[in-house]
């Protein structure tokens, strides 16, 4: 997995992970490009943003051995069309969604005669509307576009979930977060609550989350 941006990178190799694939993360054309070398892997996620020209040096080589997911965008289209020119596989346009990128991911993978081993799942999907935590792979997903959580911000996004319609106190949360043990205050919560707010708002995901003050917090049941 190859992208500039290296909480993207760790976030999707922690996905990939959970579905069953061993990945291996770099943030810059060197350090994939002496990655790639020694690891030798079966399939390669290469985001544009990577940098020019190296980017393209280093797609080369990649395409010469390994299959390849491009990870563009809109303002790169010529990159991605050279980039196929060059041997790549397959591409994606950013934001995209997860799902589909690890589905293209396991179809280029069977083609080439390989099939991931698929973890089966302990724990159901937790839906508010368009919003989707999906604990067995560790994501969670807005109308497609994938949120960039924390771990902290996933297990409380998840308890709340959970318990939608319910004001989870805040002592609780503490308790289901961070452990009986916690040595953190009440006013961690609540700058952990602002933060997943303030995420879920960028995505568009509006009221989800209420405060009931001196109380703790709720997922609004209604929320569609």
């Amino acid at each position: 997995m190859i992208d500039p941006d290296p909480q993207l990178a760790e976030l999707l190799a922690h996905s990939l992970g959970r579905a069953g694939m061993s990945t291996l993360t770099a943030c810059d054309a060197a350090a994939a490009l002496d990655l790639f070398q020694s690891a030798q892997p079966d399939l390669v996620v290469l985001g544009l943003d990577i940098g020019m020209p190296a980017g393209l040096e280093l797609l080369q080589t990649v395409c010469a051995q390994a299959q390849v997911i491009l990870l563009g965008s809109g303002r790169r289209e010529q990159q991605v069309v050279r980039g196929l020119d060059m041997g790549a596989d397959d591409y994606l346009v950013k934001p995209f969604s997860f799902a589909e990128l690890l589905a293209r991911i396991r179809a280029r993978l069977r083609r080439a005669g390989m099939q991931p081993i698929t973890p089966p799942s302990t724990s159901p999907a937790l839906r508010a509307g368009d919003l989707i935590l999906d604990p067995a792979q560790g994501i969670v997903s807005y109308a497609g576009r994938l949120l960039r959580l924390t771990p902290t911000e996933f297990r409380v996004l998840k308890h709340l979930l959970a318990h939608a319609g319910v004001v989870v106190p805040t002592r609780t949360l503490l308790e289901a977060v961070w452990g009986c043990e916690h040595t953190v205050g009440p006013e961690v919560v609540r700058v952990t609550m602002h933060r997943l707010q303030h995420k879920l708002y960028d995505v568009g995901v509006r009221d989800l989350l209420g405060t009931v003050h001196g109380v703790g917090f709720v997922v609004r049941a209604e929320h569609d």
